[in-house]
């Protein structure tokens, strides 16, 4: 985050303008996030292809990785 930067959600923008060029979407596309906790080991997701494009998962170990840059 930058001083610049109104807020969190705000910086969050900005780098995924510099990143992706998302901005030739921000009018028409807004992505909220939702973390799930699977508690079952025997789950094994199945890919709808009518429905997404890709399948991946990551472990909550990242998200809570601090950046000491």
């Amino acid at each position: 985050m930058e001083e610049d930067d109104a807020d969190d959600s705000a910086t969050a923008l900005k780098e995924a303008m510099e990143e992706i060029g998302l901005e030739t979407c921000l009018n028409y596309l807004m992505v909220i996030p939702v973390v799930d906790l699977l508690t079952r080991r025997d789950f094994e997701p199945v890919l709808n292809i009518d429905e997404v494009d890709a399948l991946f998962d990551i472990l909550l170990e990242m998200f809570l990785q601090v950046d000491v840059r």
